[in-house]
């Protein structure tokens, strides 16, 4: 004779007080336990790459300063700057176009319409927009 011979047969007990649970809860009950909360997002973030900032030349920088020297309240031109990043060392090169307020060579930034500066060593290229 078998270890459960004597339930085998027997029909499954359904509670008369107690409703049945969903299977969603159910499953939940299965579900892994997250003991390290937020470890996933760190990894992410540790696995997320940002990019160097390069140095430009005197001879590059001369340039920039030329080109934004020559720019006057209401240009539209096209911007690479870098843009550091929140989180960690590094950032990313950030290309758009840009409408100029007023080149502050003395305070080391530019501002823009929009409100926002931008630091005149963060610049690496100035274009004209079209």
């Amino acid at each position: 004779m078998g270890r459960y011979d004597d339930i085998i047969d027997h029909p499954h007990h359904v509670s008369r007080v107690h409703p049945p649970m969903s299977l969603l809860n159910r499953a939940a009950q299965f579900s892994p336990f997250a003991a390290l909360t937020g470890y996933e997002d760190q990894i992410a973030e540790a696995a997320r790459l940002t990019d160097r900032r390069v140095e430009l030349t005197e001879a590059e920088a001369a340039q920039i300063g030329r080109r934004l020297g020559g720019l006057k309240r209401g240009d539209g031109v096209e911007l690479t700057y870098f843009l550091p990043d929140e989180k960690k060392d590094g950032g990313r090169y950030v290309t758009e176009r840009v409408t100029v307020r007023q080149v502050l060579p003395a305070e080391g930034h530019l501002r823009l319409m929009d409100g926002r500066r931008i630091d005149i060593d963060a610049i690496i290229e100035v274009d004209e927009a079209e």
